[in-house]
């Protein structure tokens, strides 16, 4: 008898572990809202480009309307011949 007190406890805790999982797999946070731009350098060469790589473009965001919304300034460098990401929040307004 004791025995199978052992088994539904573990049962109903093996049961309980999978309902936690199926729910963080399925139910996760959302992403956080904003806007990505992706900016790809061509790469230096002789009878190229030189000095391809550096600082990244501010960017400016707008919604439909036309107002503004955000800006991104100095957002770091990227390199030659790479691509860099440059994320913007849109939670709230400015």
């Amino acid at each position: 008898m004791a025995l199978a007190a052992v088994v539904g406890v573990v049962g109903f805790v093996s049961g309980l572990f999978g309902i936690v999982q199926f729910g963080l797999h399925n139910f996760a946070a959302p992403d956080p809202v904003g806007s990505t731009i992706r900016v790809a350098v061509g790469l230096d060469m002789a009878g190229g480009l030189s000095n391809a790589g550096g600082g990244f473009p501010d960017v400016c965001l707008f919604n439909e309307g036309g107002e503004f919304l955000r800006l991104s300034a100095d957002s770091g460098t990227v390199d030659d011949g790479s691509i860099g990401d440059i994320t913007i929040d849109q939670h709230g307004n400015k």
